[in-house]
């Protein structure tokens, strides 16, 4: 592929003046469509890429307003999903098993995610206020997402021990105006009703400039009933966003891109309901209650990138420039927890409380945290004659976390604010935000011994420091860590460095098939506790270290094509919350597990018009050394991790049913599957381990496409089936609750009717 046809831009793709427009699928008559992803942050089929990767199309997301993170993942194996047991909305996912959960590791994420290859989030949980959230991009935004399994250490960096997801998005082309408008409507027989409106437009504004620009308005329909309050189907969100992206190519080998992503998202309503320990619901269906006002979260997404890319002496160079924005507002019931100090209950209040003898009172806790994202990589690239291709390049970025923790009294009737029993505070009213800086170099060499063998090798050093500044006061201070009632505490700084590489022999045995081996690494980056009574005040990163082999190719004259791979996790060094006394809690490493199995995709053309996919996948992930006493969750060898799920699958099918003047009629669906998974560890604050049972969603659809025009007709979850995704023990809700236990479902049936022009 000649410089002139394509230029790397941030490991995405942007195509040069006069190309036909950004396309990461082309045609293959009668065969299996051409996929090329830059997993290896260069274009490249798919076949030929030595890395398992799984592509999901954002149009196919679009069509049947499948907005969901859940949604956009369910069919790619080896992935399994959970929800955050806090109430706050995170999102809890692990490739191949790597994952612990939000009490053991209130520490980094074990997915690295991306926007435009950019790293986009917290690096650590604890940044997050211990609800990671992994945004739901509007699938209109989304060209394409690459999910890398298996640790990604050496060319994406920290806190990809189990993998990478990357969201890329649309690309502006200077072929000419194109564009699209799209409303969806959409129902749930039992629930309330949603709507969305699309549009997006590229226009070439030169030969060498073009402009690219989307917005939406979503209405996200209700599905459980918030008891308390009366209110039906209340968990609705109002999500609306834009993205514009600029590409100017002055000359043939040299081209700028800005692009600029905000999206908020208004959720009323908390989609979960109360169970007992065995999953069952307590409250006669998909409801929920709380103080009134509580459950409302809201999540603002900002992701800018500016990409340079140069082609001069033979070397490409790319220069990636990123920052992003993530928010989140929450407000949650914790009544139970707190109530009983806010009133001051005589077995939990160590001090008078300025609410005592007043009403029983409600507790409420609302928290407001920011983490801001700058980064820069620069990266060159070439080869030496046909026998060596080479990249290196050097990665910066620096997180700063600004927010506030408050644990309120609030009327137990209305939910009414009473005042504030206590408040945690970094970055908020003048104080130093928390701070991270890690700066990086890494190396790749691919050495083509012959036409069918090479072998790849790279490495990448890390460092990174860590500034934590906390200020702790209130009444309640004096009930959770002693006297005084008000702490200012001084910067707690840490620093570490961690170093991966990655090793990958592949042999081609025709152009269209290939095998190959691969041992990869990836670390978790440290940390340090912000407490001063923690025992240990900082802790290391965690590694894994990941063996495979695999084969792709593709048969029958391109007809089908395949994935296999079966590997085997080693991960050491994990970080875990462990308790000193009473509310005093620290990270650190201990423990160590193992993630096996493995993994195969295939799809198939077995005539015009028709295409097939499936995907299955097998693993065992567990401890191979036991948490120690001191673990906030002391769990024994051999205990499986949580939300780790032993099999996915899925089965999709779409079909040009018909053929007729300007138009064709198709119908498709897809079946997927999500085994049983365990939830958190057992133990934590008395609850009984969860064990989440499998099941399976079926979506179907069925349409026209005439000319510029497509109808489609869509049944989300055909079934109805009430799927389990996440949730633990409720130790936030003292009304209602009587089982103890709270559940993240997924949404019921859904039917829909999306009408869509394009131009």
């Amino acid at each position: 592929m000649q410089l002139k046809h394509i230029l790397l831009l941030s490991g995405a793709s942007v195509l040069l003046a006069g190309a036909p427009g950004l396309a990461q699928t082309s045609g293959q008559q009668g065969g299996v469509e051409t996929v090329t992803v830059t997993a290896e942050k260069k274009v490249e089929r798919l076949l030929d890429t030595p890395v398992p990767v799984t592509v999901v199309s954002g149009d196919d997301l679009a069509a049947n307003n499948e907005t969901k993170i859940y949604d956009y993942l369910a069919s790619v194996p080896g992935l399994a999903m959970g929800g955050d047991s806090s109430l706050a909305g995170g999102t809890a996912l692990e490739i191949r098993g790597i994952a612990t959960s939000q009490y053991s590791n209130l520490t980094a994420p074990t997915i690295g995610f991306l926007i435009d290859g950019v790293p986009y989030g917290p690096s650590q949980v604890l940044f997050a206020n211990g609800s990671p959230r992994f945004p739901d991009i509007d699938p209109s935004d989304i060209d394409r997402i690459e999910v890398l399994k298996g640790p990604q250490g050496t060319l994406y960096g920290s806190d990809s021990i189990g993998g990478v997801i990357n969201i890329i998005t649309k690309d502006p082309s200077t072929a000419g105006i194109s564009g699209h408008v799209q409303a969806i409507a959409e129902d749930i027989p039992d629930g309330g009703a949603g709507y969305a409106l699309r549009g997006a437009i590229n226009v070439p504004l030169s030969n060498d400039l073009a402009l690219r620009a989307s917005a939406f308005d979503r209405h996200d329909p209700g599905y459980v009933d918030q008891v308390t309050t009366g209110k039906k189907n209340y968990n609705t969100a109002d999500v609306d966003g834009a993205h514009f992206s600029l590409l100017y190519q002055p000359l043939e080998n040299l081209s700028f891109k800005l692009s600029a992503l905000v999206q908020n998202n208004d959720s009323h309503g908390i989609g979960g309901i109360f169970v007992n320990q065995y999953l069952q619901p307590v409250l006669n269906g998909l409801k929920i209650s709380g103080l009134p006002g509580t459950g409302t979260n809201q999540y603002l997404t900002e992701a800018y990138s500016g990409v340079i890319n140069a082609s001069y002496w033979g070397i490409n160079f790319v220069s990636t420039t990123g920052y992003n924005v993530q928010k989140n507002v929450h407000n949650e019931d914790f009544t139970g927890l707190f109530g009983p100090y806010v009133d001051g209950s005589p077995s939990v209040h160590a001090t008078p409380s300025p609410f005592s003898g007043t009403a029983p009172n409600g507790s409420v806790f609302p928290s407001n945290y920011s983490n801001d994202n700058f980064s820069e990589e620069i990266r060159a690239s070439s080869s030496y004659g046909d026998w060596l291709d080479w990249l290196i390049g050097g990665f910066y970025t620096h997180e700063a976390n600004h927010g506030y923790t408050l644990i309120t009294a609030n009327n137990m009737t209305t939910g009414a604010y009473e005042g504030t029993f206590f408040t945690e505070t970094s970055g908020a009213f003048g104080e130093p935000p928390w701070t991270l800086t890690e700066e990086s170099v890494f190396g790749d060499l691919t050495v083509h011994f012959t036409d069918a063998f090479d072998i790849q090798v790279g490495a990448r050093e890390s460092w990174y420091e860590q500034d934590v500044f906390q200020t702790d006061f209130g009444p309640g201070y004096a009930d959770f860590f002693g006297t005084p009632t008000f702490q200012f505490a001084p910067a707690v700084k840490g620093s570490d460095s961690a170093f991966t590489w990655l090793a990958t022999p592949e042999y081609r045995l025709s152009a269209d098939l290939m095998v190959y081996a691969r041992v990869a690494t990836g670390f978790e980056i440290g940390g340090v506790n912000s407490l001063a009574a923690a025992p240990v005040h900082t802790y290391g990163p965690s590694k894994t270290t990941n063996y495979e082999i695999g084969t792709k190719g593709s048969l029958v004259d391109g007809k089908i094509s395949f994935d296999l791979s079966a590997y085997y996790i080693q991960w050491k060094d994990i970080q875990i919350a462990q308790i000193a006394s009473g509310f005093i809690g620290y990270v650190a490493n201990a423990g160590t597990a193992k993630s096996q199995g493995f993994e195969a995709s295939i799809q198939a053309v077995p005539v015009d018009g028709l295409r097939i996919g499936a995907t299955v996948s097998y693993n065992d992930a567990q401890l191979t050394a036991p948490f120690p006493p001191t673990a906030q969750v002391p769990v024994p060898s051999g205990t499986r991790l949580p939300y780790s799920t032993p099999y996915t699958g899925s089965l999709t099918v779409d079909w040009d049913a018909m053929h007729f003047e300007d138009g064709t009629a198709f119908v498709g669906g897809a079946l997927n599957y999500l085994g049983k998974r365990p939830g958190e560890f057992n133990g934590l604050s008395g609850f009984a381990r969860l064990n989440f049972p499998a099941y399976t969603t079926l979506n179907i659809y069925g349409g026209v496409r005439c000319g510029t025009w497509e109808g489609r007709l869509f049944v989300n979850n055909l079934t109805n089936k009430i799927g389990i995704v996440g949730g633990g023990g409720d130790f936030g809700h003292a009304v209602g609750n009587t089982g103890g236990y709270f559940a993240q479902v997924i949404q019921p049936r859904t039917i829909g009717f999306s009408l869509t022009k394009s131009f």
